[in-house]
């Protein structure tokens, strides 16, 4: 089994499937709506595939009207 590696949120930030500012990020975790993992005082890592699934569920999907 295979584990990710986890990155903080300066590196999530900067990756391509994520491409958020690092405020919105923290806002986002501050409220809950992404998971991440607090290691200390200043540490806050996270697993970008398991933030990306949390953007998605806040995805609008677009209805086609013709």
């Amino acid at each position: 089994m295979e584990t990710e590696p986890l990155v903080t949120i300066v590196q999530l930030s900067k990756s391509p499937q994520i491409d958020l500012s690092v405020r919105k990020l923290r806002a986002l975790w501050h409220q809950r709506k992404i998971p991440g993992i607090v290691l200390g005082r200043r540490t806050l890592l996270f697993s970008p595939t398991k933030v990306r699934e949390a953007l998605e569920r806040f995805e609008v999907k677009s209805v086609a009207t013709k």
